[in-house]
């Protein structure tokens, strides 16, 4: 009797996230993107492997003069803090430096920013607002828990690169 192997399996959303994210990329990148530029931008994140550049749509908030992103781990698991990336941002391709928030009580304040701004972000990563206006302390940490992560870009000034 052979041993059968088992490999891992991709969730069966997965090949159709790229598929789906094909047309924000292309809406984003296009005279077009008035669109879709309120809410969202493109991410540019170079694979650590392969060296592949990824562009990623993502939801943002303007925060203090930064660029807030919540992310799921595997899109931003390439980055680190101060790493330089390339940003599209209301049809204009930037640069920005990134910072991977870290602190708890940061990760919540910044949390409650984009929940106040966004709340359908909070929806997709089931994280809401308590009845007392503040963030659900027990869903927030299920959330970090499964990989979601608050990302600070701070775009470099237009034309730098």
């Amino acid at each position: 009797m052979s041993e059968a192997r088992i490999t891992p399996r991709r969730p069966a959303a997965a090949p159709l996230m790229g598929i789906f994210n094909a047309v924000p990329r292309a809406i984003l990148r296009s005279p077009l993107h008035a669109v879709m530029s309120g809410r969202f931008i493109l991410l540019g994140v170079t694979g650590r492997k392969t060296g592949r550049t990824y562009q990623i749509p993502v939801a943002y908030v303007e925060h203090e003069g930064t660029l807030l992103v919540g992310a799921g781990a595997p899109r931003v698991r390439n980055l680190s803090n101060g790493t330089p990336i390339t940003v599209w941002y209301h049809g204009n391709r930037r640069q920005a430096a990134s910072e991977i928030v870290r602190d708890p009580a940061e990760i919540n304040r910044l949390v409650q920013v984009i929940l106040e701004s966004n709340p359908v972000w909070g929806r997709f990563n089931n994280i809401h607002l308590a009845s007392n206006g503040q963030v659900d302390s027990e869903q927030l940490q299920r959330a970090l828990k499964r990989g979601t992560t608050i990302l600070r870009l701070r775009l470099a000034a237009s034309g730098q690169w």
